[in-house]
């Protein structure tokens, strides 16, 4: 059954969640890459720098699989729910996420976050509720690696407490995050990884990087050498130049959790 909500719908109400029960901040308005033809800014400001770290997150809607059909209904032989990569031929989309994930610097933590329910009430339950954090699986694009062929590939899953999995490649994902655990990586870093001063120079190093990774997939209409610049002059911080390039870049939300909230 293919999603009966969007990934606007549950990467708003994640989102929401995330800020309101973790203490995060979205590093810019949550919507729309659109807004800079407007010259509007808004969310995080670094005015009063803080330590912690960035959180890059890809929505994902998860399809549920139910009919004994489906094509990996043998793994599970129950009801699952799955969501695509998309081939390099169609977008470099994961591609560009996995190079981001290598800066570990800079981006902290860079995953996939989609939901194990289906129905759009759940996702207004689980929203009143804050429980849509601890009901999604989070899986680090780093635990998935790089893909080298053109061939379909899903994410597999069963619910929240079993590992996902990548089909078509024989491969399980040993290490995604359980939403039961989100809270601390959200408050106490991702393991191993120590908390930053979130200044401009923080900032600007980013956007660079991010631009290096990814400038390439700017139209000519958005000339990567003048991008940062245009932010500037419209009133952008150099955090919501960041906020910007993870969406017109990596298709992703750039969050910022603080350390000691």
């Amino acid at each position: 059954m293919k999603p009966v909500f969007s990934e606007f719908s549950y990467g708003f109400a994640l989102t929401h969640e995330l800020i309101n029960r973790f203490g995060v901040a979205v590093a810019g308005a949550p919507v729309f890459p659109s807004l800079i033809q407007e010259g509007r800014s808004g969310g995080y400001d670094v005015g009063i720098p803080l330590e912690g770290w960035t959180i890059f997150l890809q929505f994902k809607v998860s399809q549920l699989m139910k009919r004994q059909t489906a094509m990996h209904w043998g793994e599970y032989g129950h009801p699952y729910f799955r969501f695509p990569l998309r081939p390099a031929s169609y977008s470099d989309q994961h591609r560009l996420l996995l190079q981001l994930a290598h800066e570990s610097q800079l981006a902290h933590f860079v995953a996939y976050v989609a939901p194990a329910f289906h129905e759009p009430q759940e996702l207004n339950d689980l929203f009143l509720r804050q429980g849509v954090a601890e009901n999604s699986v989070w899986i680090p694009a780093l635990t998935i690696g790089e893909i080298h062929d053109n061939e379909e590939h899903w994410i597999i899953f069963d619910g929240v407490t079993n590992p996902a999995r990548l089909r078509s490649e024989q491969r399980e994902l040993v290490s995604n995050v359980k939403g039961s655990t989100i809270g601390t990586l959200l408050t106490e870093g991702p393991t191993d990884t120590p908390r930053v001063l979130l200044d401009e120079d923080f900032f600007r190093f980013l956007s660079s990087t991010m631009m290096a990774i990814g400038g390439d997939q700017l139209t000519p209409r958005e000339p990567s050498g003048s991008i940062a610049d245009r932010l500037e002059s419209r009133g952008y911080s150099s955090v919501a130049t960041c906020a910007y390039l993870a969406r017109i870049l990596f298709d992703s939300e750039l969050v910022l959790a603080f350390a000691g909230t």
